[in-house]
């Protein structure tokens, strides 16, 4: 009988190979080997890229390091927004693995927009009429967390908030 070996950790951030990030760019990329690493069209949807001019290379303490080298100069906090998109998107990161589980977690990773955030923040503050605004959270994600905030909660909104933003 041959065993399955099962990785518990994966679908982190210390899983991540440099191959990952490379598998994850749009097909529709232009990507091609340049000096140790590779180079392709910028992945910020805010920067139109003809020609490439995002470069790629493994890292000796980062497992990929990015430059955009392009008209707009993309900063590495955008890129990395957008990494953490695509690898999620292609099942490389998991968000149930993630060291983070709360709404500013998620928005720090570009998981959800700010747009997205604030309407989730607003509808918690609508749902805790009669609550001092001070001591509403934002970072509450259980459904513990939530009705002690609101009082008004059901666990099927609270399901409903989770399954939108980490698709359960």
């Amino acid at each position: 009988m041959q065993r399955k070996t099962i990785i518990i950790n994966e679908g982190n951030f210390k899983t991540l190979t440099f191959e990952d990030y490379i598998n994850v760019l749009p097909r529709e990329n232009q990507t091609k080997p340049y000096k140790g690493g590779y180079i392709t069209n910028c992945i910020n949807p805010l920067h139109p890229d003809t020609e490439p001019s995002l470069h790629l290379h493994p890292g000796d303490d980062q497992i990929c390091i990015w430059k955009c080298f392009g008209h707009m100069g993309c900063s590495q906090e955008t890129l990395s927004i957008e990494f953490n998109k695509l690898l999620i998107q292609h099942g490389k990161l998991k968000l149930e693995r993630l060291y983070t589980q709360t709404l500013e977690g998620f928005l720090q990773l570009g998981i959800i927009s700010q747009e997205e955030f604030n309407n989730a923040c607003q509808d918690r503050k609508r749902k805790s009429v009669g609550l001092d605004p001070s001591a509403f959270n934002p970072l509450a994600t259980t459904h513990e967390q939530i009705m002690n905030q609101t009082k008004r909660s059901s666990l099927r909104d609270f399901l409903k908030l989770r399954t939108q933003i980490i698709g359960e």
